[in-house]
């Protein structure tokens, strides 16, 4: 059977998911630089190189990339070994990075990418975009690719894979049934249950809580209710009692508002005789005003014209001074004039004179230049003797110089040691006055920090005594909130007693509704026997009373007449029977007998006692009916079993009157038991609720207290940490010192060395300078006569040339000054053209100064007459001004008299208007109280009081509503809100529970579910894997037999066996490499038919095969390379030839791994 097709896998060989399109690798194992493995996208491809070039690296990163976290399967020891360490020529990486790119159905690429860092951080990149390896994982999950992949097999795994436990064989083919996603949504699922439960471990306790708490509001709540109603009454009361106060100001301000109409028509009167003053007063007045304005007009003019008279003045001024400066300035001009006329005419014979002496200097300076010449050839006849001889002094200088320079360095080195050591000094004093400072601060602060730590262990202790006491309080709070709970679970047992007995007292007394069954007419009558012209009748039943346990009895021997109506004669019974028509029994008692009997012990008739005998005559009360009977003698039990003389056995009856009446005095005695108990209950409750409040004050401050130790513990604990901290501080600093103390100590003995070393040196260096001198001062006496005479050459040239020199020096400065006399007979032409144009400008300025001062003069004058008539006309002006001041205070004061009366009816007003002000302040203060605290407005609040009007006694009403209020205590109004609340809370928390419990209900059906598909799936699978097996074990082994076996448990477990042809094995274990491989391979190869993963990276699987179990092997996977790709790590060259692509590693650079691609044809 062909193995592929024989498989019913997920994608059958029709269509591949995805295949790897590369492999990059940057900083992986022996992969240094970045380098990329582009792969086809099927067929097969392998990987050769020689031993330790760095194959296996590849499949590793493969492994890795997708998430593999066991540093074993890596060949390492840590995770951190998979980064490049380096070589003896390349530094170590910082990174390990390794991207796989998939190319999709879709013809989209999905890369994936795993970083390391040195640091032990690790990334997981997902198409360049950061993610967690779960969201890698999760891609991969039942593509053969995942957790427990079988499509990468690292080296020396393939033979270890047929000895595998049989759990890792059963995960590989659970990975090729696609399970491994269904056992994730399972962890998943488990994961939310577990979360379910504690959410509703967490909400049972808080639901508990909450039902407590609506408990304990209620009752709060229903207080605050009764405290609501009292308040509104209240409210209503002195919202009344507010307005029947505004109503009386109201009336007062009414008369007081008539009081102010008169005095104001008496106001008026004085106003119109005041008004007709003050226009006799505006008229003096205005003639005072338009004199004064007149006044005030000519004062203006005056100082206007003195201003004036001041400007011009100061103008003349000006004139004055501007025209002295002109007569300066064209003196000033006219001597700058003649001076610089002077320098010109200077300058041009200075010119002429230069001219010449340029003339001499260049005949001069020939001469010179041919001497110069002679001297130059002399002097290169002595050069070679000369230079002999100087060498040999360069040399000697050379090292005098050297020796010079050594000295100068280490006179200098010394001296540096000397200055360091000095400053040393100086430090090492410093240092030391600075520890001791910071010893005597490092000693207060421990002094502070004993002190503070005193104090706080003080705090400490009351704090413990405060908790101690609080806890026993709470313990305290507990026990009495306990006794309250226990007291008003009694009282509601009680009530629920008390509304159950209530409940069946009114059943029993409509139950005992007399004439109940009887007609309406018949009811008529019986209900109201006076209008029909009868006597009042009672029943038989009303009369009779049963002591218990005769009840059943004498209801048993009555039967219906125990309902019928009791007459005293015959006439009686007529008139009844003709009302009733007949509808009612009637009893016309009997004679009394004074018969005793055991019956009549147990039964009453109220006012009607002659009635009994007769009605229970031979009737006997028997334990049990008697076998033998006595004539006209009739039987009844307690029980109501009724023998009558007839011999007619009644049996016993159902609920009775008589008995509903006694159990009517028996709930009645018990209501009233149940009421005393519920009064002591609830008076007991009172007393442990003021106990609890008391308690809780008592609580309140010790909670108090408590945050205020704690606070203060906090603040000391604060300064104790500032303190602590300035105290190491100070020990850290303390400890620099010391260490720089040391420091400066060994620096100090080194440089004290230092200063002795070089002292040495500079005595032998002394010493070779003295002798190499001596050499060159013998040497520099022969070198002395030949220099005598080159020296005299050299004197004569040099002397040449400085002449030369001096003369082409003198010939460029004169040339200069030649240039610079140009220079300044131009600028010195130019500065008398400026002069005699600013010299014209002044004099014309100076013309135009006299004309203004003429002018200015004429002016001032003219303005000097004018001031004077306008002071004539002043002095005029000001006695009219004086006779008119006088008739003015004549009309002021007729005024003033009018004013004064007129202030006192103002006065009055103004009293009134106070008194007016104090009514309205009052109204606007009960305005005021009905707004801010009724939120009711004046007319609503008249509104309610003609409505219904304020009882005579409202303030004893008002006492007894207070004292109610009172009597309520402490209320919280809050209650209302936060009982609604805390009950729409409850109805929450019991939804969230009953959804939490549905939700745990799903997932525990959804995982149930789960589990049972995935065992049917796995069991399929293995069928399918089972069969394909077996035929590829044939294949391979050629006529081998191979098969899978599944062991049940909790966990279904797969053991592989194989058995080549010809051998009989006891155990796998006995099987040849080659053989584990061939085995291993078959088992793999299976998955594949099954479920063909992406791709398949193999590490020299075929290691161990011949040549030919490697052709069985290698037509295997022609079989499946339509299907995926497949990718070998191999030495073997039958392997390589039948590859489409190969790549090389090499290792050209020792511990670097480089690749080289080559497409097979």
């Amino acid at each position: 059977m062909n193995a592929s097709s024989g498989s019913k896998g997920p994608l059958n060989g029709q269509r591949k998911r995805m295949y790897l399109k590369a492999v990059e690798l940057f900083g992986f194992k022996s992969f240094h630089d970045r380098c990329t493995l582009i792969f086809p996208s099927s067929g097969l491809s392998v990987i050769v190189g020689p031993n330790g070039c760095g194959k296996s690296n590849i499949v590793e990163a493969i492994l890795w990339a997708l998430g593999e976290m066991r540093p074993s399967l890596l060949r390492s020891k840590q995770m951190e070994d998979v980064i490049f360490n380096g070589t003896e020529a390349v530094k170590p990486s910082n990174m390990a990075e390794v991207s796989l790119v998939f190319e999709t159905q879709y013809q989209e690429e999905l890369r994936i990418t795993r970083r390391l860092y040195r640091s032990g951080v690790s990334e997981y990149l997902l198409n360049r975009k950061p993610c967690r390896l779960k969201d890698i994982r999760d891609i991969f999950l039942g593509t053969g690719l995942g957790t427990n992949t079988y499509a990468v097999i690292p080296q020396g795994e393939i033979e270890a894979l047929i000895t595998a436990p049989p759990q890792q064989i059963r995960l590989l083919i659970e990975e090729a049934a696609g399970i491994s996603r269904v056992h994730e949504r399972e962890k998943e699922t488990l994961k939310k249950i577990e979360e379910t439960q504690r959410n509703l471990e967490r909400i049972l306790p808080l639901l508990e809580e909450v039902q407590r708490e609506a408990e304990s509001l209620k009752e709060e709540a229903s207080k605050a209710q009764r405290f609501k109603v009292l308040r509104e009454r209240l409210k209503e009361i002195e919202i009344k009692e507010i307005a029947l106060n505004l109503a009386k100001l109201e009336e007062e301000l009414a008369l007081i508002l008539e009081t102010e109409n008169t005095l104001q028509a008496e106001l008026f009167e004085i106003e119109k005789q005041k008004a007709q003053l003050e226009i006799e007063v505006n008229k003096a007045r205005e003639n005072l005003l338009s004199l004064t304005e007149e006044l005030q007009t000519l004062e203006k003019q005056i100082l206007i014209l003195e201003g004036k008279r001041e400007r011009e003045e100061e103008k003349l001024k000006s004139i004055l001074s501007e025209k002295e400066n002109k007569r300066g300035q064209i003196a000033t001009l006219k001597k700058h004039l003649e001076e610089t006329e002077k320098s010109l005419i200077d300058f041009k014979e200075r010119k002429e004179k230069i001219l010449t002496e340029i003339r001499q200097i260049e005949d001069a300076l020939m001469d010179k230049e041919s001497l110069l010449i002679e001297n130059e050839k002399r002097s290169k006849e002595l050069e070679p003797k000369r230079r002999e001889f100087h060498e040999k002094r360069n040399l000697l200088r050379k090292e005098i110089l050297e020796l010079e320079a050594l000295k100068v360095r280490l006179s200098n080195s010394l001296k540096e040691a000397e200055e360091k050591n000095f400053l040393l000094d100086i430090k090492e004093s410093k240092l030391t006055k600075e520890i001791a400072e910071l010893s005597q601060s490092i000693d207060k602060s421990e002094r502070e920090s004993a002190q503070i730590e005193s104090k706080r262990k003080m705090i400490l202790t009351q704090l413990k005594n405060e908790e101690h006491l609080i806890h026993s309080l709470y313990e305290n709070q507990k026990e009495l909130q306990e006794k309250i709970h226990s007291k008003n679970q009694q009282l509601s047992q009680i009530l629920g007693e008390i509304k159950a007995l209530k409940f069946q007292e009114e059943t029993l007394k409509n139950l005992q509704t007399p004439f109940a069954g009887y007609s309406e007419e018949v009811k008529a009558v019986l209900e109201n026997p006076q209008r029909f012209g009868l006597k009042p009748v009672k029943s038989l039943g009303d009369l009779l009373e049963a002591e218990p346990g005769y009840e059943k009895a004498v209801e048993a021997v009555l039967g219906e007449g125990i309902k019928a109506l009791v007459v005293e004669n015959l006439k009686e019974a007529f008139e009844v029977i003709e009302k009733t028509r007949g509808e009612i029994p009637l009893l016309l008692p009997r004679q009394n007998l004074s018969e005793e009997k055991e019956i009549l012990k147990g039964i009453k008739a109220k006012e009607r006692e002659e009635i009994l005998s007769g009605l229970f005559r031979n009737v006997e009360l028997v334990k049990e009916l008697p076998s033998n009977l006595e004539d006209e003698k009739e039987y009844v039990t307690p029980e109501g079993v009724f023998l009558d003389r007839r011999g007619f056995i009644w049996p016993k009856r159902t609920f009775g009157i008589l008995e509903r009446k006694n159990l009517l005095k028996e709930i009645i005695k018990n209501l009233k038991d149940l009421s005393e108990k519920k009064d002591i209950i609830e008076m007991e409750l009172t007393n442990l609720k003021k106990e609890e409040e008391s308690l809780k004050k008592k609580i309140n401050e010790v909670e108090n207290t408590i945050k205020k130790l704690k606070k203060e513990l906090n603040e000391i604990e604060f300064v104790q940490k500032e303190i602590q901290g300035k105290y190491d501080l100070l020990k850290r600093k303390r400890e620099a010192l010391f260490a720089e103390l040391e420091e400066i100590k060994e620096q100090k003995t080194m440089w004290q060395k230092t200063i002795k070393e070089n002292d040495e040196k500079l005595k032998n260096i002394q010493e070779k300078y003295n002798k190499i001198k001596a050499d060159y001062e013998d040497n520099e006496i022969q070198a002395k006569k030949i220099d005598t005479e080159r020296r005299k050459i050299e004197e004569r040239r040099n002397f040449l040339k400085i002449e030369i020199a001096t003369l082409k020096e003198r010939l460029e400065r004169k040339k200069d000054l030649l240039e610079e006399l140009s220079s300044r007979i131009k600028k010195a032409q130019n500065e008398m053209e400026i002069f005699k144009n600013e010299l014209e400008k002044a004099q014309e300025r100076l013309k135009e100064l006299e004309k203004e001062e003429t002018t200015t003069k004429g002016l001032l004058e003219n303005t000097q007459a004018g001031i004077k008539v306008l002071s004539n006309r002043l002095f005029e002006l000001k006695e009219k001004e004086r006779e008119q001041t006088k008739i003015l205070k004549k009309i002021e004061k007729s005024l003033q008299n009018l004013q004064e009366k007129r202030e006192q009816i103002k006065s009055k007003l103004s009293q009134l208007k106070i008194n007016e002000e104090t009514l309205k302040v009052q109204m606007e203060h009960f305005i005021d109280i009905l707004r801010e605290n009724y939120k009711v407005e004046p007319e609503e609040a008249k509104e309610i009081l003609y409505r219904t009007s304020l009882p005579p006694n409202y303030e004893e009403i008002k006492r007894e509503i207070k004292m109610d209020l009172e009597k309520l205590g402490e209320v919280f109004l809050g209650a209302i809100e936060e009982y609604e609340e805390i009950k729409t809370r409850l109805q929450f928390l019991q939804t969230q529970k009953a959804d939490l419990e549905r939700s745990l209900r799903n997932l525990e059906d959804s995982l149930e579910e789960m589990r049972k598909r995935s065992q049917e799936v796995f069991r399929e699978t293995f069928e399918r894997v089972k069969e394909i097996f077996r035929d590829l074990v044939g294949k391979l082994f050629e006529g081998g037999k191979g098969d899978l076996i599944l062991q049940e448990s909790s966990e279904p477990l797969v053991k592989i066996l194989i058995e080549p042809k010809g051998k009989r094995l006891k155990s796998i274990e006995l099987l040849s490499g080659g053989e584990k491989s061939m085995a291993s391979i078959a088992f793999i190869l299976s998955l594949f038919f099954l479920n063909p993963a992406p791709f398949c990276i193999m590490d020299e699987v075929d290691s161990s095969l011949d040549e030919m179990n490697i052709e069985r092997f290698l037509s295997l996977l022609t079989e499946l390379k339509d299907q995926c790709q497949f990718i070998l790590v191999t030495h073997q060259p039958k392997t390589i030839e039948e590859a489409q692509y190969v790549y090389g590693i090499t290792m050209e650079t020792p511990g670097i791994s480089k690749v080289i691609s080559l497409r097979m044809q």
